[in-house]
């Protein structure tokens, strides 16, 4: 069970650090999903002051 959770760990992080590129890239839906994973924290520390 521990090994499912380290790996859904892993995928959000990927997940995160992959969103966070494209928003920076300029890609509109991208900069919403980075504030929604922010607001949520998911696949990184929550902080709704940076997510707004």
């Amino acid at each position: 069970m521990l090994v499912f959770y380290k790996m859904r760990q892993y995928e959000n992080r990927l997940s995160f650090k992959e969103t966070k590129w494209e928003a920076e890239q300029g890609y509109t839906y991208a900069q919403f999903a980075l504030g929604v994973m922010y607001y949520d924290g998911y696949g990184t520390l929550k902080d709704p002051q940076i997510a707004a």
